[in-house]
Protein backbone atom coordinates (compact mmCIF):
# COMPACT_ATOMS: atom_id res chain seq x y z
CA UNK A 1 0.00 0.00 0.00
CA UNK A 2 1.38 3.41 -0.95
CA UNK A 3 2.02 5.87 1.86
CA UNK A 4 2.63 8.85 -0.40
CA UNK A 5 1.24 12.09 1.02
CA UNK A 6 -0.92 14.11 -1.43
CA UNK A 7 0.79 17.17 -2.84
CA UNK A 8 -0.06 20.79 -2.10
CA UNK A 9 -1.75 21.30 -5.47
CA UNK A 10 -4.06 18.36 -4.88
CA UNK A 11 -5.05 19.60 -1.42
CA UNK A 12 -5.70 23.15 -2.65
CA UNK A 13 -7.84 21.82 -5.50
CA UNK A 14 -9.85 19.66 -3.12
CA UNK A 15 -10.43 22.60 -0.76
CA UNK A 16 -11.55 24.81 -3.65
CA UNK A 17 -13.97 22.10 -4.80
CA UNK A 18 -15.48 21.77 -1.34
CA UNK A 19 -15.93 25.54 -1.05
CA UNK A 20 -17.59 25.64 -4.47
CA UNK A 21 -19.99 22.87 -3.52
CA UNK A 22 -20.82 24.57 -0.23
CA UNK A 23 -21.54 27.85 -2.01
CA UNK A 24 -23.74 26.25 -4.67
CA UNK A 25 -25.68 24.16 -2.16
CA UNK A 26 -26.67 26.99 0.19
CA UNK A 27 -30.21 27.61 1.36
CA UNK A 28 -32.46 29.64 -0.98
CA UNK A 29 -33.01 33.28 0.00
CA UNK A 30 -35.93 34.03 2.30
CA UNK A 31 -38.71 36.09 0.76
CA UNK A 32 -38.94 39.71 1.88
CA UNK A 33 -42.60 40.58 2.51
CA UNK A 34 -42.08 43.81 4.48
CA UNK A 35 -41.44 47.41 3.54
CA UNK A 36 -38.23 47.69 5.54
CA UNK A 37 -36.89 44.17 5.09
CA UNK A 38 -34.40 45.21 2.42
CA UNK A 39 -32.78 47.59 4.91
CA UNK A 40 -32.19 44.71 7.30
CA UNK A 41 -30.76 42.61 4.48
CA UNK A 42 -28.48 45.46 3.46
CA UNK A 43 -27.31 45.92 7.05
CA UNK A 44 -26.41 42.23 7.30
CA UNK A 45 -24.62 42.35 3.95
CA UNK A 46 -22.73 45.50 4.98
CA UNK A 47 -21.55 43.80 8.16
CA UNK A 48 -20.38 40.80 6.17
CA UNK A 49 -18.47 42.91 3.65
CA UNK A 50 -16.98 45.03 6.44
CA UNK A 51 -15.67 41.93 8.20
CA UNK A 52 -14.36 40.55 4.90
CA UNK A 53 -12.62 43.80 3.97
CA UNK A 54 -10.92 44.11 7.36
CA UNK A 55 -9.92 40.44 7.21
CA UNK A 56 -8.33 40.93 3.78
CA UNK A 57 -6.43 44.00 4.97
CA UNK A 58 -5.19 42.19 8.08
CA UNK A 59 -4.17 39.11 6.07
CA UNK A 60 -2.28 41.15 3.46
CA UNK A 61 -0.53 43.06 6.22
CA UNK A 62 0.60 39.85 7.90
CA UNK A 63 1.76 38.32 4.62
CA UNK A 64 3.63 41.46 3.61
CA UNK A 65 5.24 41.79 7.02
CA UNK A 66 6.27 38.13 7.06
CA UNK A 67 7.51 37.72 3.47
CA UNK A 68 7.63 41.00 1.61
CA UNK A 69 9.20 43.74 3.66
CA UNK A 70 11.79 42.06 5.84
CA UNK A 71 15.30 42.74 4.50
CA UNK A 72 17.06 39.60 3.28
CA UNK A 73 20.28 40.45 5.02
CA UNK A 74 18.76 40.70 8.50
CA UNK A 75 16.30 38.48 10.34
CA UNK A 76 15.10 41.30 12.64
CA UNK A 77 14.18 44.63 11.07
CA UNK A 78 14.03 47.93 12.91
CA UNK A 79 10.52 48.96 13.83
CA UNK A 80 11.33 52.67 13.69
CA UNK A 81 12.10 53.40 10.06
CA UNK A 82 10.57 55.71 7.51
CA UNK A 83 9.23 52.72 5.60
CA UNK A 84 7.59 51.18 8.68
CA UNK A 85 6.02 54.50 9.68
CA UNK A 86 4.54 54.90 6.20
CA UNK A 87 3.26 51.32 6.29
CA UNK A 88 1.55 51.80 9.66
CA UNK A 89 0.07 55.10 8.51
CA UNK A 90 -1.34 53.58 5.31
CA UNK A 91 -2.78 50.63 7.25
CA UNK A 92 -4.46 52.96 9.76
CA UNK A 93 -5.88 55.11 6.94
CA UNK A 94 -7.29 52.09 5.10
CA UNK A 95 -8.87 50.73 8.29
CA UNK A 96 -10.29 54.19 9.06
CA UNK A 97 -11.85 54.55 5.60
CA UNK A 98 -13.37 51.07 5.72
CA UNK A 99 -14.84 51.36 9.22
CA UNK A 100 -15.94 54.99 9.16
CA UNK A 101 -17.16 54.75 5.58
CA UNK A 102 -19.31 51.82 6.61
CA UNK A 103 -20.63 53.74 9.63
CA UNK A 104 -21.41 56.78 7.44
CA UNK A 105 -23.40 54.72 4.95
CA UNK A 106 -25.14 52.93 7.81
CA UNK A 107 -26.14 56.28 9.33
CA UNK A 108 -27.69 57.38 6.04
CA UNK A 109 -29.71 54.17 5.87
CA UNK A 110 -30.85 54.51 9.47
CA UNK A 111 -32.08 58.03 8.70
CA UNK A 112 -33.92 56.67 5.67
CA UNK A 113 -35.56 53.94 7.77
CA UNK A 114 -36.62 56.44 10.45
CA UNK A 115 -38.14 58.74 7.83
CA UNK A 116 -40.18 55.85 6.41
CA UNK A 117 -41.22 54.80 9.92
CA UNK A 118 -42.56 58.30 10.60
CA UNK A 119 -44.59 58.11 7.39
CA UNK A 120 -45.99 54.72 8.42
CA UNK A 121 -47.15 56.06 11.79
CA UNK A 122 -49.65 58.33 10.06
CA UNK A 123 -51.93 55.32 9.51
CA UNK A 124 -53.61 53.38 12.37
CA UNK A 125 -51.75 50.13 13.07
CA UNK A 126 -52.99 46.58 13.47
CA UNK A 127 -52.30 45.61 17.06
CA UNK A 128 -51.89 42.01 18.19
CA UNK A 129 -50.94 40.52 21.56
CA UNK A 130 -48.80 37.38 21.62
CA UNK A 131 -48.57 34.86 24.45
CA UNK A 132 -45.75 32.34 24.03
CA UNK A 133 -46.03 29.10 25.96
CA UNK A 134 -44.75 25.55 25.70
CA UNK A 135 -45.07 24.86 22.82
CA UNK A 136 -47.28 27.22 20.88
CA UNK A 137 -48.00 30.86 20.12
CA UNK A 138 -51.36 32.41 21.03
CA UNK A 139 -52.31 35.54 19.07
CA UNK A 140 -55.00 37.91 20.34
CA UNK A 141 -56.74 40.42 18.06
CA UNK A 142 -59.12 43.04 19.53
CA UNK A 143 -62.67 42.34 18.45
CA UNK A 144 -65.39 44.64 17.18
CA UNK A 145 -65.07 46.93 20.20
CA UNK A 146 -61.40 47.58 19.42
CA UNK A 147 -60.30 46.82 23.01
CA UNK A 148 -58.14 43.99 24.30
CA UNK A 149 -59.04 41.47 26.97
CA UNK A 150 -62.78 41.59 26.33
CA UNK A 151 -65.28 38.90 25.38
CA UNK A 152 -65.12 39.54 21.63
CA UNK A 153 -61.34 39.15 21.30
CA UNK A 154 -60.22 36.79 18.52
CA UNK A 155 -57.61 34.29 19.74
CA UNK A 156 -55.77 32.00 17.32
CA UNK A 157 -53.16 29.31 17.93
CA UNK A 158 -49.98 29.28 15.84
CA UNK A 159 -51.68 31.36 13.15
CA UNK A 160 -51.18 35.11 12.71
CA UNK A 161 -53.42 36.76 10.12
CA UNK A 162 -52.84 40.41 9.18
CA UNK A 163 -53.91 42.73 6.34
CA UNK A 164 -51.47 43.77 3.64
CA UNK A 165 -50.26 47.37 3.62
CA UNK A 166 -51.04 48.07 7.30
CA UNK A 167 -48.42 48.57 9.99
CA UNK A 168 -48.33 45.66 12.42
CA UNK A 169 -47.57 46.17 16.12
CA UNK A 170 -46.99 43.16 18.36
CA UNK A 171 -46.74 43.04 22.14
CA UNK A 172 -45.32 39.79 23.48
CA UNK A 173 -45.42 38.01 26.82
CA UNK A 174 -44.62 34.48 28.00
CA UNK A 175 -46.41 32.28 30.53
CA UNK A 176 -43.62 29.85 31.45
CA UNK A 177 -40.05 30.27 30.14
CA UNK A 178 -38.23 32.56 27.73
CA UNK A 179 -39.34 32.06 24.14
CA UNK A 180 -38.53 33.94 20.96
CA UNK A 181 -40.77 34.96 18.07
CA UNK A 182 -39.04 35.09 14.70
CA UNK A 183 -40.83 35.92 11.45
CA UNK A 184 -38.16 35.73 8.72
CA UNK A 185 -40.39 37.09 5.94
CA UNK A 186 -40.88 40.33 7.93
CA UNK A 187 -37.25 40.41 9.14
CA UNK A 188 -38.32 40.75 12.79
CA UNK A 189 -37.40 38.80 15.91
CA UNK A 190 -37.45 39.33 19.66
CA UNK A 191 -37.74 37.39 22.92
CA UNK A 192 -40.93 36.78 24.88
CA UNK A 193 -40.00 36.98 28.57
CA UNK A 194 -42.17 36.02 31.56
CA UNK A 195 -43.19 39.08 33.55
CA UNK A 196 -42.29 41.53 30.79
CA UNK A 197 -43.84 42.94 27.62
CA UNK A 198 -41.61 43.17 24.54
CA UNK A 199 -42.51 44.71 21.21
CA UNK A 200 -42.14 44.17 17.48
CA UNK A 201 -43.24 46.24 14.50
CA UNK A 202 -43.34 45.66 10.74
CA UNK A 203 -45.28 46.63 7.65
CA UNK A 204 -46.17 43.65 5.42
CA UNK A 205 -46.46 44.60 1.76
CA UNK A 206 -46.82 41.24 0.05
CA UNK A 207 -49.71 38.79 0.28
CA UNK A 208 -48.94 35.16 1.05
CA UNK A 209 -48.17 32.66 3.81
CA UNK A 210 -44.84 32.29 5.59
CA UNK A 211 -43.50 30.42 8.57
CA UNK A 212 -42.93 31.84 12.03
CA UNK A 213 -41.14 29.97 14.80
CA UNK A 214 -39.59 30.13 18.24
CA UNK A 215 -35.98 31.34 18.19
CA UNK A 216 -35.05 30.38 21.77
CA UNK A 217 -34.50 26.81 22.94
CA UNK A 218 -37.43 26.44 25.33
CA UNK A 219 -37.54 22.70 26.02
CA UNK A 220 -37.68 19.24 24.51
CA UNK A 221 -40.45 20.16 22.04
CA UNK A 222 -38.91 23.45 20.93
CA UNK A 223 -38.77 22.18 17.35
CA UNK A 224 -42.58 21.95 17.30
CA UNK A 225 -43.12 25.59 18.28
CA UNK A 226 -43.89 27.07 14.90
CA UNK A 227 -46.82 28.60 13.08
CA UNK A 228 -47.92 30.55 10.03
CA UNK A 229 -48.08 34.22 9.12
CA UNK A 230 -50.82 34.92 6.59
CA UNK A 231 -50.96 38.31 4.88
CA UNK A 232 -54.36 38.85 3.21
CA UNK A 233 -56.22 41.73 1.53
CA UNK A 234 -57.68 44.29 3.92
CA UNK A 235 -61.30 43.46 3.02
CA UNK A 236 -60.75 39.77 3.67
CA UNK A 237 -59.09 40.51 7.00
CA UNK A 238 -61.94 42.78 8.15
CA UNK A 239 -64.58 40.19 7.20
CA UNK A 240 -62.65 37.42 9.00
CA UNK A 241 -62.16 39.54 12.13
CA UNK A 242 -65.85 40.52 12.26
CA UNK A 243 -67.06 36.94 11.87
CA UNK A 244 -64.59 35.51 14.41
CA UNK A 245 -65.38 38.28 16.90
CA UNK A 246 -69.09 37.41 16.78
CA UNK A 247 -68.31 33.72 17.30
CA UNK A 248 -66.06 34.56 20.24
CA UNK A 249 -68.87 36.32 22.12
CA UNK A 250 -71.06 33.18 21.85
CA UNK A 251 -68.40 30.75 23.06
CA UNK A 252 -66.84 32.74 25.88
CA UNK A 253 -65.52 30.52 28.66
CA UNK A 254 -64.13 32.30 31.74
CA UNK A 255 -62.21 29.15 32.73
CA UNK A 256 -60.43 28.69 29.40
CA UNK A 257 -56.71 29.46 30.00
CA UNK A 258 -56.09 29.73 26.26
CA UNK A 259 -58.37 32.77 26.05
CA UNK A 260 -58.06 34.55 29.40
CA UNK A 261 -54.47 35.75 29.35
CA UNK A 262 -54.73 39.17 27.69
CA UNK A 263 -53.75 42.55 29.08
CA UNK A 264 -54.58 46.19 28.49
CA UNK A 265 -52.58 47.47 25.53
CA UNK A 266 -49.48 49.28 26.75
CA UNK A 267 -48.40 52.39 24.85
Amino acid sequence: MSSEVPGLRWRVGRLAGLLLLAGCGGAPPIADASRHGHLTDRLMADGLWLSLALGVVASLWLLAAAFGWLPHQARVASADTRRSRWAVGVLALVAFLIVDGHLFLGDLRVRQALARAREDQQHPPIRVQVNAQRWSFLFRHPGIDGRFNTADDVVTVNALRVPVGRRLELQLGASDVVHGLRIPALRIQTDAIPGRITRLSALPEQEGSWELHCSQHCGVAHYRMRGTLEVVPAERYEAWLRAESERAMHREDPDDPHRNWGWTWRP
